[in-house]
């Protein structure tokens, strides 16, 4: 008969066994899988959002599944299509006239900026003139040479993205019919992942799969939320100011907060440095302001905000965010509140009790084992032989007189 320990240690072993070959597949698939079927994959979102309609329209038109999935199914598909141009049109001519009513007025206020340090430079010594030249050449340099890589990098962008358009058509055109057939079948596929209600009966795998799925998409919705009020606030900062490119700020702004960390700060930190080179102070406290009021809403919101997304408490997703990115950069900090959200699952669900459980009982069993092996090394104290009985409270009772009664 096998003994508790012995299958305590057994379990354990397969635990560890199937947890290593999920991490690998997981590790060695993923990319895999997003190689070959990311536009089924970004299907799958838009295609609950028309199930909702599908549903109306199946209900109350008396439409077949088939046309009711494909009327929201070409509405959104139009609604995108057009929103994508309109943001083309109207972002392309905000940089054309940005580019014409600016860039020569910029260049020569550099040249000016650059002129009078020259000048200021004959009322210093000689090594604080040699110092002064040597920085205007190495400004000067490295501004012809930004210009130039930034000239080739443009060019070889538009060469590419034209040599892209077949690709980008034909990777469109499967995702418009994926998402076609995604949403037509959409209760098969959602009946196969591990969190739909057939698999109810596993409670605990259910819950790490919601709570993973919850994690991810509440990530997605935070996003969403900081990124808006980086549109508001930035159109709305902007404009008050006067400048006539809030709009064009605005949506910028707003689709670099997607990138976690740096955010609006990759166009208002620059911002704020080259104005002050050119000798604008006020033109580098605006973005400067800007950029600290939104930094200090957003590090102030976030763990509360994250911790209610994806339902985990503010210090374990704050810690899910640090650890994330000190062990993969900026691809942690995204998966690490996810991460967080599972481990949270894990342990309230108490998956690993049973695992818990045989830890103890092999302990007990090593304990055990430790301290039998102990008494048997301690060897017994010899008895003195001149008083066997001493200490013992049989010899006690020996050496105590008898009492004898008075008169006896």
């Amino acid at each position: 008969m096998i003994s508790p320990q012995r299958r305590a240690i057994e379990r354990l072993s397969v635990r560890l066994v199937i947890a290593a070959v999920v991490a690998v597949l997981v590790v060695l698939l993923a990319p895999v899988a997003w190689h070959y079927l990311s536009p089924f994959i970004i299907a799958l979102p838009f295609a609950s959002m028309v199930q909702p309609v599908t549903r109306w329209l199946e209900k109350h038109l008396r439409l077949r599944h088939a046309p009711a999935v494909m009327i929201p199914v070409v509405i959104l598909v139009l609604l995108m299509l057009a929103a994508m141009i309109w943001f083309a049109i109207y972002i392309f001519g905000q940089i054309r006239t940005l580019i014409a009513n600016n860039l020569p007025g910029a260049v020569t206020q550099l040249q000016t900026t650059l002129k009078n340090l020259a000048d200021s430079a004959d009322a210093l010594s000689e090594n604080g003139q040699t110092f002064i030249k040597e920085l205007i050449n190495g400004i000067t340099a490295s501004a012809q040479d930004l210009i130039k890589r930034a000239s080739g990098t443009a060019v070889g962008s538009a060469v590419g993205s034209i040599a892209g358009i077949p690709n980008a058509l034909i990777y469109a055109n499967f995702l418009i019919i994926g998402l076609y057939f995604v949403a037509k079948d959409y209760g098969l596929i959602t009946s196969v992942l591990p969190h739909h209600r057939k698999h109810a009966d596993n409670s605990n795998a259910a819950d790490i799969s919601r709570s993973a799925m919850k994690g991810a998409i509440g990530y997605v919705q935070m996003q969403f939320f900081f990124a808006v009020i980086a549109l508001v606030a930035g159109y709305g900062f902007w404009t008050a100011v006067g400048n006539p490119y809030a709009p064009l700020i605005a949506i910028t702004a707003f689709i670099l907060e997607f990138i976690p960390i740096v955010g609006n700060g990759t166009i208002y930190i620059p911002w704020a440095i080259i104005a002050l080179v050119l000798g604008n102070p006020a033109g580098a406290l605006q973005p400067t302001i800007l950029y600290a009021c939104l930094f200090f809403f957003r590090r102030m919101t976030e763990p509360k905000l994250l911790s209610r997304t994806i339902g985990v408490p503010p210090l374990l997703s704050l810690v899910g965010m640090f650890a994330g990115y000190t062990a993969g950069g900026i691809f942690g900090l995204v998966a690490g509140p996810v991460v967080a959200a599972v481990v949270y699952a894990v342990w309230r669900g108490k998956v690993l009790q049973p695992t818990f459980d045989d830890l103890r009982t092999i302990r007990s069993w090593l304990l055990s084992r430790w301290s039998d092996r102990n008494q048997a090394a301690t060897p017994e104290l010899p008895a003195d032989p001149e008083q066997p009985n001493a200490g013992t409270p049989e010899a006690a009772s020996e050496e105590a007189p008898a009492e004898t009664p008075e008169g006896g």
